[in-house]
């Protein structure tokens, strides 16, 4: 099954459907009802520009699947999803992406899959010299908040920036803090301009007041 857009706004989430040049698919069609009934066990977004994050979202506005992503210049291949997911009516697949320089809307984001199956996306705008919090693209609200009791068994993370080019104060990761400011976990960013972001798999347990920041230093 192959989803395609030629024109997509930077720093504007948009929904991307099928279609694709020289295929006999027919173009325009929602994820759900172009596979209707279908399985999907495996897939990729790729973007020409920078990509910040994709995923599947159900006819009831809950996101159910997170989806890797990369460039078409450094597309490592088509990966397994999270698990099997057959698609039904409704369902979309959702994009944001941002130009090289990452000045356009979010330029940071992870997508967490959790033990219990369910799947929330963060976003954050870093800049430069600055400590910039992630928020619940669909809440607003910090990790501790939003994923209270949840465990995090695999994440995607992803940022075209250079998170610590200056070599000074920059962290290249996204880094879980405990209300006490102890870290609880780093998520290594992924640059995507150069690779293909990898799944990272190990199990952390989120409390309530727990926040997740990414530090940035690129001059």
């Amino acid at each position: 099954m192959t989803l395609n857009a030629q024109t997509l706004t930077d720093g504007t989430a948009a929904e991307i459907s099928s279609g694709g040049d020289g295929l006999n698919v027919v173009s325009g069609v929602s994820l759900g009802q172009y596979g209707e009934g279908e399985t999907i066990t495996h897939g990729l977004a790729m973007f020409s520009d920078a990509g910040v994050y994709a995923y599947i979202l159900d006819g009831n506005g809950k996101i159910v699947m997170p989806i890797a992503i990369c460039t078409d210049v450094g597309a490592a291949g088509v990966v397994p999803l999270c698990r099997p997911l057959r698609l039904t009516t409704g369902m979309t697949c959702q994009v944001l992406s941002t130009d090289t320089g990452g000045s356009q809307g979010s330029n940071c984001a992870i997508s967490f899959y959790c033990s219990d199956g369910t799947v929330e996306v963060f976003d954050a705008t870093a800049t430069n010299g600055n400590t910039v919090q992630f928020a619940s693209i669909q809440t607003n609200q910090p990790i501790g908040q939003c994923m209270q009791n949840r465990t995090i068994v695999k994440a995607y993370a992803s940022t075209p920036l250079a998170l610590d080019a200056a070599e000074a104060t920059g962290f290249m990761g996204f880094q879980v803090l405990s209300s006490e400011g102890y870290t609880k976990a780093v998520y290594a960013a992924s640059n995507v301009l150069y690779g293909q972001p990898p799944a990272q798999v190990f199990p952390v347990r989120v409390s309530q007041n727990d926040t997740m920041q990414v530090v940035y230093d690129g001059s």
